[in-house]
């Protein structure tokens, strides 16, 4: 931090030390919740926890799912927003979902391109997404007779047909696409490039996953090299999304 001050003060700019904090990883419980980690110029930075950068929540514990927690309550307050006009039925169903995709969806899928979703954030996605489609559609319950002979109330239209009516896709198979487009693009990038650098890194770890067999397990089963060919040739790639364009709208 002292060399990064040094480096603004030499273009004339400062520290701002209110509004810089610290975060650590892989650290003992101590540490992270100690108040201070850094001191620059006898000033003290404060350490924090959870942090909230350009929207997207950061969190010193990966097994908290923080920001997805974060982009759900951000995506029920917009929907809350604009609720009467979504659900308004004289307002072509088209247009209604094309909102909802642009005002909500973009808020409950916020930076989820740059990481592999797991099964468990994959389910509440497209749970919460479901229940937003649904709400869409006239007519969502039917009465019908239980065992005991009473009426109870079901889902007139299962997922698929929801999905359907609604001319959309899962938030899952949305998250897979953006992910796989994100990847393609830092596979074309430069040798040069750190985050190219990053990708190809083999990982140390022995038990972790490799990233290229569960990417090609996520798209229907292909292999680590045709994987990476295919993000390789961006055209490639485009006919294959052609191809599967039934699974992602």
């Amino acid at each position: 931090m002292n060399v990064i001050y040094l480096t603004f003060k030499n273009y004339g700019l400062t520290v701002a030390g209110d509004k810089t904090v610290s975060m650590s990883w892989n650290t003992p419980e101590e540490t992270r919740n100690s108040k201070s980690l850094i001191t620059v110029r006898g000033e003290d930075l404060g350490n924090v926890r959870t942090f909230k950068y350009l929207g997207h929540v950061l969190a010193d514990d990966p097994n908290k799912l923080q920001h997805i927690t974060q982009q759900i309550s951000s995506a029920w307050a917009k929907w809350a927003e604009i609720k009467d006009v979504l659900t308004d039925k004289e307002v072509k169903m088209t247009t209604r979902v094309r909102m909802l995709e642009a005002m909500v969806r973009s808020r409950l899928v916020y930076a989820v391109q740059t990481e592999r979703l797991r099964a468990s954030e994959r389910d509440k996605l497209d749970s919460l997404w479901m229940n937003f489609c649904r709400k869409l559609v006239k007519g969502r319950f039917s009465k019908k007779k239980n065992m005991d002979g009473e009426d109870t109330y079901v889902y007139k239209y299962n997922a698929s047909e929801i999905l359907k009516i609604c001319r959309t896709s899962r938030a899952s198979e949305f998250c897979l696409k953006q992910h796989v487009k994100y990847m393609a693009h830092i596979t074309r990038m430069p040798n040069s490039s750190e985050q190219k650098q990053w990708l190809f890194t083999k990982a140390v770890h022995k038990y972790t996953q490799n990233q290229w067999i569960a990417l090609g397990q996520d798209l229907g089963g292909l292999d680590e090299m045709h994987v990476r060919r295919m993000l390789f040739n961006w055209k490639e790639l485009n006919a294959w999304l052609r191809r599967h364009e039934s699974q992602w709208t």
